[in-house]
């Protein structure tokens, strides 16, 4: 107690009793005379702490103890007190394969048109800041499927090229972009050192220049280029083969052989023959001996052998 500007105590003070010109007891200690509140919040999170404050050293007052703060589920607008509190954030979604004509669009890359399951979980956390939880997002998103050749989807032939082996070896055997098989014979190489010098047919020069030679066996050397499905402008002076006014086969003055129609190359002699007897001798022209070579009126040319560009 304070009086003219000086303080006193009581005399009493620590006696456990609390006498009339005392607040509390005992002092410096929690006691019984001094109540407090025993919560309070600040923002999201709960403050708490016990019923009864500190009693002064004079026993004149009390002072409140600090509250406590923690994230407390359900109070103050807390969503969760610990990690347990937040459910993890899951999605789920199927992707369902298919065909796009015999091609597989296929999400798993297992080969066969069925249906692909994603799952995700992603745990979320209590934030001790605001006692809220995260909120983590899964992801069940997967890239864009392949499409591709699956032999067991979509009908197709084949998934690769193996698939297309048609146990010949003179063919190529593909398995093309729309799932079916290709075998296209092999076209043997065509080897200038195979030609038949000796049995030499045919021969067009410029001057002292060779442009073409033909053998005995069809093979055909040229100094320049084969053009095939029109002829167009060529170089002067020129051999051109002809059925009636209709220029069906040119070879210019540079050796290129310009053709009005396609080139059928590597024929069999019963190809050959079967060719021959199709036309009468006014639609044809045929280079003789042994039908190594048919040029018709639509200027498709038929030979025996194969043709060597810039050969000569």
């Amino acid at each position: 107690m304070c009086s003219n500007c000086a303080c006193t105590y009581s005399e009493s003070c620590g006696d456990d009793y609390v006498d009339t010109d005392e607040f509390c007891e005992p002092p410096n200690e929690e006691s019984i005379y001094c109540e407090q509140s025993q919560s309070s919040c600040l923002s999201n999170k709960l403050g708490t702490r016990d019923q009864y404050g500190t009693c002064n050293y004079d026993c004149m007052s009390c002072t409140d103890d600090e509250f406590v703060y923690s994230c407390v589920d359900g109070q103050c607008g807390a969503e969760c007190s610990d990690n347990s509190d937040c459910d993890d954030s899951t999605c789920s979604e199927i992707y369902n394969d298919y065909c796009t004509d015999h091609r597989l669009v296929d999400y798993d890359g297992d080969g066969y048109e069925n249906n692909y399951i994603v799952s995700d979980s992603v745990s979320n956390y209590c934030s001790n800041g605001n006692c809220q939880c995260t909120v983590n997002t899964a992801d069940c998103n997967i890239d864009t499927p392949n499409s591709y050749c699956s032999i067991y989807a979509c009908g197709a032939e084949c998934s690769d090229n193996s698939d297309c082996d048609d146990g010949d070896s003179n063919t190529t055997d593909s398995c093309l972009n729309d799932c079916t098989c290709s075998n296209i014979p092999i076209t043997p190489e065509c080897n200038v050192n195979d030609f038949n010098y000796n049995g030499r047919l045919l021969e067009i020069k410029s001057d002292s220049i060779e442009l073409m030679k033909m053998d005995s066996n069809g093979m055909i050397l040229l100094k320049g280029n084969i053009h095939i499905n029109g002829i167009s402008s060529y170089q002067e002076p020129a051999q051109v083969f002809k059925t009636g006014t209709e220029e069906l086969m040119v070879v210019d003055g540079n050796g290129d052989l310009y053709l009005e129609g396609s080139l059928d190359e590597n024929n069999s002699n019963d190809d050959m023959l079967i060719i021959q007897n199709q036309y009468s001798s006014n639609d044809k022209l045929r280079f003789d001996p042994g039908y190594i070579g048919v040029l018709i009126d639509n200027g498709n040319l038929y030979i025996k052998g194969c043709i060597a560009e810039n050969s000569l």
